[in-house]
This record gives C-alpha cells, sequence and structure tokens, in this order.
C-alpha cells in the first residue's frame, strides 16, 4: 500500500504539471495562430498525452516493477514531438516542453533512462522530417536535429548523478533517523525502567542536576523532604527540621544533604535526624557524583534510607547489654571483696586451697573483663577527657601490664625506642588510648604462637600521632577482616580452636579512635602476622 502510494504520488507530480504546460500551449496557440499547419498532429498529441494520464491512473502499477512507470515520461517524449511539428516555426517554443519528461527520467529512474531521453529528444526533433519523409540537407538542418539530443543527454546525465547522490544521502539519512529513533526508544525504555526501579527500592533517591534542579525522585524521597519541613516540589532550600546524630543540633543549611548534593560533596553513610521532636526519622545518606566519560558533571545522586527501627534496636542492645553488665558487675564485685577477705583471714599454703583460690582469682578478673567491655561495648557515645599526655609513658605501661601474658605464652614484645625524639605529646585522653593498647596487644599475645615476636612502634610528626602493633600471629583472612571492628564478630580460626573472647575487644578500639577523631589500618596475612596501624591528631 505505501509503495503504491509513493508511485502515485511521484506520477501525480511529475504528469499534472507536464499537462497543464501543454493545456496553456494549446490555449495559446489557439487564439494567437489558429492557422495551425497540422492541428491534427497538435489534437493527436494532446489526445495521446490524455489517454496516457487516464491509463497510467487507472492501472495497478503495486503489481510491476517500478521501472514500467519510464513509459509513461517516454509517451509524453512522443507528444512533445508531435506538437513540435505541428507548430512549425513555432516549434522550439513548444519543445520547452520536451523539459518535464526529460527532468521525470533524469530524475526518477536509472541511468539507462539516458538512452530513452536521448532517443525521445532526437524523436522531437526529427519529427518534422519524418513528416516530410526527408533528411536533413545542410548544416544548421543537421544541427537543429542532434543539438538538443546531445544536449538533453548531457543534462540527463548531469540530473541522474546528482539525484542519485541525493538519494543515498536520503537513505543515509533514512538511516541514521532509524537508529536515532532506535535510540530514542531505547532511552525512553531505560527511563520508564530508571523510575520503576526508583520507585520500587525501599530507599529515598533523588538526583540533582548541575543546575541545581531535580532531575529524579522517588516519593519516599519526597516524604522524607516534606518531614524535614519544606516542599518537595520546589526550590532547594534550608529545611528547619533537619538534626544532627544527637537529635537535638538542627544542621545548618549548608551541612543539610540538599546543599551538600549540589555541591557534589560525597557523602558516605551519614546519620540524620528528620522530623518534629516528637515524631523524628531516622535516615543514613549517601551520594555520588555522576560523571561523563570525558569528566563533565551531569549532577549528584543522593541515597538516603531510614533507618529508625534500626536506631530503635541498636539503642535497645545498648540499654540491655548495659543492664545486663551492671548487674552482673555488683555481685561479682562482691564475690571479689569477700575473696579478698578470705585470702586475708587464712594461711592459704596450710590449708591447701591456695591453687583453688588463684584459679578462682584468676576467673573472676577474666569475668570482670569481659563486664568491663560489655558496658564499654553498651554505650553509643564514647565520652573523652583530653588533655596533654606524653605517649611514651602510656605505651610503656600498656606493655607492663600485659608482660605477664606474653611471658606465659612465650611471645616476645620488643619495647619501642623513642629516645628524645620529639612529637609524642598529644592532647588524648589517656586512659583511652591505654585501653586501646590493652585490646591490640592481648589479641597480639592471644594469636601469636610461642616464640612470636609483637613489636610496638610510636611515631610522631607535627599534626599526628601513630601507634603500630605488628605481631608474627597466624594472620586474619580477607573476608574476616571486612567484620574485624564488628561488635561480637570473631575470626574463623578463634572459633575453631576455641580462644577465650567474645568479640569486642576490636570494637572497642574502632569506637575509642572514632571518639579522638582518629582512624586504623589493618594489614594482615594468613601464616605471616598482622600489622594493626592506629593514627590519632595530635590536637582535636
Amino acid at each position: 500500500m505505501a509503495r503504491a502510494t509513493r508511485r502515485a504520488q511521484e506520477f501525480v507530480h511529475a504528469q499534472f504539471p507536464f499537462l497543464a504546460a501543454l493545456a496553456v500551449a494549446t490555449v495559446f496557440f489557439e487564439f494567437s495562430e489558429p492557422s495551425m499547419q497540422d492541428e491534427v498532429l497538435w489534437t493527436s498529441g494532446v489526445v495521446l498525452a490524455l489517454a496516457t494520464t487516464v491509463g497510467a491512473m487507472l492501472f495497478p502499477w503495486s503489481r510491476v516493477n517500478r521501472g514500467w512507470l519510464a513509459i509513461v515520461p517516454t509517451i509524453d517524449l512522443i507528444v512533445v514531438g508531435l506538437v513540435r511539428a505541428a507548430a512549425a516555426e513555432n516549434g522550439m517554443a513548444v519543445a520547452i516542453l520536451i523539459v518535464f519528461p526529460v527532468l521525470w527520467l533524469a530524475y526518477a529512474f536509472a541511468t539507462r533512462a539516458v538512452t530513452l531521453v536521448i532517443l525521445g529528444a532526437l524523436f522531437v526533433t526529427a519529427t518534422p522530417l519524418l513528416i516530410e519523409q526527408r533528411v536533413p540537407d545542410t548544416a544548421a538542418e543537421l544541427s537543429a536535429l542532434l543539438l538538443m539530443p546531445i544536449s538533453v543527454g548531457f543534462i540527463t546525465i548531469s540530473v541522474n548523478l546528482a539525484a542519485s547522490h541525493l538519494r543515498s544521502f536520503q537513505r543515509k539519512l533514512q538511516d541514521v533517523t532509524a537508529q536515532l529513533q532506535e535510540s530514542l526508544t531505547a532511552a525512553k525504555d531505560r527511563e520508564v525502567a530508571l523510575r520503576a526501579v526508583v520507585d520500587t527500592v525501599d530507599a529515598g533517591i533523588a538526583m540533582f542536576g548541575p543546575d541545581g534542579d531535580i532531575v529524579i525522585s522517588n516519593e519516599m524521597a519526597r516524604n522524607i523532604v516534606r518531614r524535614s519541613g519544606v516542599d518537595p516540589l520546589g526550590e532547594v532550600q534550608s529545611a528547619p527540621l533537619v538534626f544532627a546524630a544527637d537529635r537535638r543540633t538542627p544542621v545548618p543549611a549548608h551541612d543539610q544533604l540538599s546543599f551538600r548534593a549540589l555541591r557534589g560533596d560525597h557523602l558516605d553513610n551519614e546519620l540524620f535526624w528528620i522530623g518534629p521532636e516528637s515524631d523524628q526519622v531516622a535516615i543514613v545518606a549517601s551520594s555520588r557524583e555522576a560523571l561523563r566519560s570525558s569528566g563533565e558533571s551531569v549532577g549528584t545522586v543522593l541515597v538516603v534510607h531510614d533507618v529508625t527501627q534500626l536506631m530503635a534496636s541498636i539503642k535497645v542492645r545498648e540499654e540491655f547489654l548495659a543492664s545486663v553488665s551492671h548487674e552482673m558487675k555488683t555481685p561479682l564485685t562482691s564475690i571479689m571483696g569477700y575473696l579478698e577477705i578470705i585470702e586475708d583471714s587464712i594461711d592459704l599454703e596450710t590449708t591447701g586451697v591456695g591453687n583453688e583460690l588463684r584459679i578462682v582469682q584468676r576467673n573472676i578478673d577474666r569475668l570482670f573483663a569481659v563486664i568491663t567491655d560489655l558496658l564499654t561495648a553498651g554505650h553509643s557515645e564514647t565520652p573523652v577527657r583530653r588533655r596533654l599526655t606524653d605517649l611514651r609513658g602510656v605505651v610503656k605501661s600498656a606493655i607492663e601490664t600485659v608482660q605477664p601474658s606474653a611471658d606465659a605464652g612465650g611471645v616476645t614484645i620488643r619495647p619501642f625506642s623513642m629516645a628524645d625524639r620529639p612529637g609524642v605529646t598529644a592532647e588524648v585522653d589517656p586512659e583511652k588510648i591505654g585501653q586501646i593498647l590493652d585490646n591490640l596487644l592481648s589479641n597480639a599475645i592471644k594469636y601469636s604462637p610461642a616464640g612470636g615476636t609483637i613489636n610496638v612502634e610510636l611515631i610522631g610528626s607535627d599534626d599526628r600521632i601513630v601507634l603500630r602493633v605488628t605481631d608474627t600471629g597466624k594472620g586474619i583472612s580477607p573476608a574476616d577482616q571486612r567484620q574485624l571492628f564488628d561488635r561480637f564478630f570473631r575470626a574463623e580460626s578463634a572459633r575453631v580452636e576455641a580462644v577465650p573472647g567474645v568479640g569486642l575487644g576490636l570494637s572497642i578500639v574502632s569506637s575509642l579512635v572514632d571518639a579522638h577523631r582518629g582512624s586504623i589500618d589493618v594489614r594482615s596475612e594468613l601464616g605471616i602476622g598482622t600489622i594493626i596501624s592506629v593514627t590519632l591528631p595530635r590536637r582535636p
């Protein structure tokens, strides 16, 4: 159907202008020169043109090859020859009608149409001679016979080549258009899929464009914005109900999520509380900048998760740990007191219970340490009482504390050598730093075989202090390293070999280091050993 429509349009656009020009010529000669030399020839040409047009309109061109349509302009050339012969001395004026079929053949058909054009033009110039049944006998007549076919032939070749290039360009344009259409369809499909994913995930998602406009957001993100006290569909503005992790301190505008995302800041699981005091929700926010391959920014993606229930669970867990630990510590303190009374009241060697009481004392100390760890782990915020401290003394004291355990396990501790080098003082909480070292050294001793070595280093610089504990123990697998600082996590080797512990030591270390605004770096290889470095700022 489309092919038939295209051919009908081509026929109308090419044939009807020729008929219109022929009609104008007919009217002109009818009124200006009634005594036409051969009116029969003119009438024959007009009738042939009309008959060809009507026949072509009725013919089912969709059933035959398109090349057969060239018959119509070929017949038009014959019509031009007939009316030119009929017009006699005005024949050259009528011969201009040859332009219509020539251009049709040259533009719409292949190069072989040049032959039809030359033969048709030759027929137009030769028709008067054919009627008179003679041959050209002068140079002028020979020129009149051949000049038009030759000229029209060159014109046809030029038009045909130009049409060929144009059709080639059109095909390429169509291919490009089709590809663009496919790309557009694919892009729309991806947009629909993206919106479906964004609306499905259990997180608030928003993307800010480089100009600050919101490119995409889902309902959860809009609800969080509403809860913060602003219109989610309006311009980005300061929200009055955004609070820090303590749930009380308002977050200033320049530190709020939207403004930081617009600046392209990198957020990594930062906690905020949103909403009025009586109805707050906790969210954890992360953001990443979207970049083209050229490095140019296309915007920033902000993702928030509602962690209100998680924070409530953490609070319940911490309260439970604190409560249970306190309840256990009270009777344990009483037991320790009475044990000291017993030791002071009787002669342990005479009664023969000295060894048993020492075992009791050792287990009480162990249980007391576990309870202390539980109490420490139960605090969501670790208070830090900073004062200017010489860390050399803290490190020496920690080594002296664990030295008996190291001697019992056959492990050698190599103390650091700082001499009088500067940069070993810092504004820290010495008790908390001692607790950090106690846990690191205890772990190193616990997981080092007899004959192992532990190195303790204290490195100072202008703005930071590094505490480094290196052991030649069993090492930690990459999988265990990812959970090393999680509460109650214990490495597989510790579980298999039943190494004592509850998995709180390194979690406490992490919280104490965070409280000092420091960082921890762990490097370990199985069978070789572990290096744990704690970096602390010299000043808060």
